[in-house]
């Protein structure tokens, strides 16, 4: 993955534009877990990339031109617990409970729903607002693989969110984006 994200880098600034951003989005579309082209059936990290920035309706907005233009899929908490309770059965019955009482749903929770629909919607993955924290990125590598990479928006980013960005920039993951326009 690394040799993919070196290769649209061009300037080896460590930023990449939109244009290089979505090709190396597009290109891990295409690869395989093993790099050579073979898809999982399900979920895999390899095709799923963390987006960071100021939550609002422009990070949502950006995502999901991204996600149109690469072919992907956004997965946010508010949807992926939406089609939950829409769902129903007994995950969606204590997701119902939890709200009622004014409770957050879980992590582990969140991380059986994003596996979930990783199996079932199209790769890459654009993934909006979790994982927040280290040892949830952590969780959630060790059920779908790897994060590919992590895009960071311009702008202020929520200050929770810095121990994450600082454990996935020492592993090199974590690209800024240089040039937020419109996909």
């Amino acid at each position: 993955v690394q040799r993919i994200i070196a290769k649209y880098d061009a300037d080896a600034s460590g930023g990449l534009c939109i244009a290089e951003f979505s090709q190396l989005v597009s290109e891990l579309h295409h690869l395989g877990a093993d790099g050579h082209g073979a898809r999982p059936a399900t979920g895999d990290g390899a095709h799923t990339v963390l987006l960071v920035g100021e939550d609002g309706t422009a990070k949502a907005e950006f995502a999901a031109a991204l996600a149109r233009r690469v072919g992907g899929s956004v997965l946010g908490t508010q949807g992926l617990i939406a089609a939950q309770l829409q769902a129903g059965g007994a995950e969606g019955a204590e997701i119902e409970a939890l709200q009622a009482g004014g409770k957050v749903v879980p992590m582990p929770t969140l991380l059986r729903l994003a596996a979930g629909a990783m199996g079932t919607m199209a790769a890459p993955f654009i993934l909006l607002d979790f994982p927040r924290r280290p040892e949830h990125l952590t969780r959630l590598e060790e059920r779908v693989g790897a994060v590919a990479a992590c895009l960071e928006l311009p702008g202020p980013a929520e200050r929770h969110v810095e121990p994450l960005l600082k454990k996935l920039r020492l592993q090199g993951r974590v690209h800024p984006l240089r040039s937020p326009l419109s996909l």
